[in-house]
Parts: structure tokens; sequence; C-alpha cells
């Protein structure tokens, strides 16, 4: 939603860091490779040991007599949890090698790098960029948060941003959401605080 992501922003870090603490760029963009391969070996521990055997007895037990339930643990959900993460850490791996691309490919600070999000956001789900309302909705974002907003967010330096980073903001106005929650002119009177949230 624009509102949470708008609110977001003055919160997040404005210096240089790799995508993952303590980790180089190029460690950052291996790390999702590490996660399918422990995902592949947990699928294969799942498949072909017995390791699973007992809490699938149990939940099989807890299934055919549920007033066991509370002495075995809950363990039909341990089980469906178990089977099911090796497809969780599948899909975490390709956010995450999604997400490092996004991030690593202009070097973009957490918060840059949210701007960036926060203009395409708007950009999909206003078919505008409403880069003067965007410039307003951003200073007062920041002065909500008691913090003081970056002198580069007038309106001209929103569109340079945009433009330098046109290949992630590109990449970014395929992947946002399409469909907004709040109007911009909502937003603007919403975070300055000078009438109440309106859901459109």
């Amino acid at each position: 939603m624009l509102e949470d992501s708008l609110c977001h922003i003055p919160r997040l870090p404005n210096e240089n860091a790799p995508p993952i603490p303590k980790m180089t760029y190029q460690g950052a963009r291996k790390f999702p490779n590490s996660v399918e391969q422990l995902a592949t070996k947990i699928e294969h521990v799942n498949r072909r040991s017995g390791l699973l055997y007992e809490i699938l007895l149990d939940a099989e037990i807890e299934r055919r007599s549920p007033n066991l339930a509370g002495k075995l643990g809950s363990a039909r959900i341990l089980a469906r949890l178990f089977q099911g993460l090796p497809g969780l850490l599948h899909a975490y791996a390709r956010y995450l090698r999604r997400v490092i691309r996004l991030h690593g490919r202009d070097r973009l600070t957490a918060q840059r790098f949210a701007i960036l999000r926060f203009l395409a956001q708007v950009r999909v789900s206003t078919g505008k960029p409403h880069w003067n309302d965007v410039a307003a909705l951003l200073d007062a974002a920041f002065l909500a948060a008691s913090k003081t907003p970056p002198q580069d967010l007038s309106e001209d330096n929103l569109r340079r941003f945009a433009a330098t980073h046109r290949i992630s903001f590109q990449a970014l106005l395929r992947t946002v959401g399409t469909k907004p929650n709040k109007t911009v002119t909502n937003l603007v009177q919403i975070v300055s605080g000078s009438r109440p949230s309106v859901t459109k």
C-alpha cells in the first residue's frame, strides 16, 4: 500500500551498505544459491530418510485421536511445516535473488531504493508520476517522523533520480502492485495531518 511504503521511508538507513550485513556484494549474490542448496538437501532428507517418520506417525495418531493433540504438541502442524520447508526456502531464494539484483544494480542505500520503489508505486497505481505531489509527500513523511527531509527531494531532483536509475526504475514498474488504496492527494493530507485517512 502506498501509505505504508511512504511511512517506512524515513526510518530506513541512508548509508551505503551491502545487501546482507558482513557480506560483500558478490557474496550476497551467491547467498540465494546456498539457500537453494540447503532446500534441496532438506527435500532429499524428507523424501529418502526416515527422519520424518516419527512426526508423521504422531500426526496420524493426532488426526485419529483429537484428544491426544495437546500431548503430542500439534504434530500435524509441524509435519506440514517440515514437509513444506524446502518449497518455502526455494521461494525465499528466488525472492532474495530478485531483490539483491535490484538493490545491487545501482548500489542504492535502503532509503534511496525505497524512494525509487515509491515513485514506481505511484506511477503504476495512478498512471502518472506526480513528481511535485511525491516531493511534498516525502517532505511530510520525514517531518512526521521527526527527521529532517533530504535537500534533494524536489520535483526536478526526483525526475533526475528516476532517470539516472532508469533500469532499476523500469524493473520496479514491472514488479510493484497495481491497486492503490489511497489517492496521492489523500496521502498528502493524511501525512501532513490535515485530515483523517479515507480508503478509496
